[in-house]
């Protein structure tokens, strides 16, 4: 049976002098073993089982995660730029054992939180006996909780999602399937405190990668230098971040010629992402995939490639099919080809820590085909086209003007198509608005969008405001921030 702590250990050692992280310095499978083997022990020792990781992406970060793993604990990555409140908010609700931070966050966790605090992974590094820790094989099950990562509710207080070892095993079991393996370069640019950061740090890891982490502001400013600096093989990441490097002029040939695969998830993909990708360098294979952190990372792939990407485009790209152990069911709509996504399999979360109601409304039993199963219900809206699923838009988002039911994705695909790819619509005030993100200061000729709607959109469709945003906000995860921009059109319409 797959394991990721075995298979990593095998990795280590199998393969000593090969560089398994690098950031500042370089750090070797040999090294990260033995650092595992120390760190491990001592959380043994301590009887640490909640572990929360305030540390950047770096070497020690992903050191304590996998220590934690080794250890049969539980660990929590957060952001380290998080707000003090958010913060604060996810260590009253997990009460960790111990809050792991370094030198340059270290005042703020001594200053709000009483938890024992360990100054840096250097200094228990410094003061452990090498003699005296030896890797202590930990006591654990498949059934055990493996991390809890923190999600924004709608109330905007994080959740926190418990995911089990086996259900970990099971996402990273698949991994080769998108390209991991020996020798390859990923990049590690999602903050830690976003779950798909554990695609990079066990598909790495587990299968013999090179991890190189975005630690500087210019990296993360710069990611197409980076690529390129670095000859990154894989990147992954949210297709916001597509966005942003080709606002940039970052997609080119020069940056993305040792690209092979690149990975992209937490929102929907358009055609207008994959146009200049492509063009780039038409060797690349991208995989559009889908998934809930409450469901494990991702639960869906699909692969495309220059020349078949087109064939799974219907205002957005094709969500693709399940990852061996996982079900997805649509349940709900007028008919079998649309509803909510419901996912059920192995790769479901227990829930919520310390939220049992939370947890039996987002997760409870339905009826499929004279069967009883068990999902997460997940509040995405889907459609099948032609045997593909496509997502369509959060069941919250849509909504109902003069009686008309709207499907606001219908509207923001019509305004793509005129050339403004970064578009949000909503409701404010009972009135249809469409929020464009501006392109080298080109101002919307809001009259000729109008008319050319026309031509997809019904007159009741057609929203009655367009507002020009110079920079669309985004969240720690890199993904729009619908409620941020909502505010910020509030405040131009002087509706605040």
């Amino acid at each position: 049976m797959f394991d990721v702590t075995r298979k990593i250990r095998e990795v280590c050692l199998s393969h000593p002098n090969l560089i398994a992280v690098s950031d500042l310095e370089d750090h070797t499978y040999e090294k990260l073993l033995a650092d595992v083997s120390k760190i491990s022990a001592y959380l043994n020792i301590k009887k640490f089982k909640k572990i929360l990781i305030a540390l950047p992406q770096s070497y020690n970060a992903y050191l304590m995660v996998v220590s934690s793993l080794f250890a049969g604990s539980t660990h929590t990555p957060i952001n380290v730029t998080s707000p003090v409140n958010k913060i604060r908010k996810i260590v009253d609700q997990l009460q960790p054992d111990v809050i792991i931070c370094d030198k340059s966050n270290i005042d703020l966790f001594v200053s709000n939180f009483t938890t024992e605090i360990i100054l840096s992974v250097d200094d228990v590094l410094d003061h452990i006996n090498s003699n005296d820790m030896a890797l202590i094989p930990a006591a654990f099950e498949a059934n055990d909780i493996a991390y809890v990562l923190f999600t924004s509710g709608s109330t905007g207080n994080p959740k926190g999602v418990m995911i089990s070892r086996q259900s970990l095993d099971n996402y990273v079991n698949f991994l080769p399937q998108l390209g991991f393996g020996f020798g390859e370069r990923v990049s590690q640019q999602p903050n830690l405190g976003f779950d798909i950061s554990m695609t990079d740090i066990f598909g790495a890891l587990c299968y013999g990668g090179t991890l190189f982490p975005l630690s500087s502001d210019f990296d993360k400013l710069t990611p197409g230098h980076f690529i390129a600096n670095k000859k990154i093989t894989i990147w992954n990441s949210t297709p916001s971040s597509i966005s942003l490097m080709i606002r940039g002029r970052q997609i080119n040939n020069a940056s993305f010629s040792t690209i092979k695969k690149i990975i992209l998830i937490g929102e929907a993909l358009y055609e207008e992402h994959l146009i200049p990708i492509f063009e780039a360098n038409p060797n690349i294979l991208v995989i559009n995939s889908y998934g809930p952190t409450e469901a494990t990372i991702a639960v869906t792939y699909l692969s495309l490639t220059s020349s078949n990407y087109t064939n799974y485009s219907n205002n957005s790209i094709s969500i693709g099919s399940c990852i061996p152990g996982n079900e997805l069911h649509l349940i709900g709509g007028k008919t079998k080809n649309e509803g909510e996504i419901v996912i059920c399999g192995k790769q479901l979360s227990y829930g919520y820590i310390n939220e049992a109601e939370k947890t039996k409304q987002q997760f409870k039993k339905f009826s499929m085909n004279s069967e009883v199963k068990f999902g997460y219900f997940t509040g995405d809206w889907a459609e099948i086209i032609d045997g593909n699923i496509y997502f369509r838009e959060r069941i919250d988002f849509q909504a109902k003007i003069d009686g008309h039911r709207i499907e606001l994705e219908e509207i923001t695909a019509a305004i793509r198509k005129l050339g403004w790819d970064l578009v949000v619509a909503f409701v404010l005030e009972n009135k249809l608005v469409a929020a464009i993100e501006t392109i080298d200061g080109l101002q919307i000729n809001k009259k000729k969008i109008r008319e050319d709607l026309k031509i997809d959109l019904d007159n009741y469709a057609i929203p009655s405001m367009f507002i020009e945003i110079h920079k669309m906000p985004r969240n720690d995860n890199d993904k729009i921030d619908r409620k941020k921009l909502i505010d910020i059109c509030r405040k131009k319409l002087n509706l605040t």
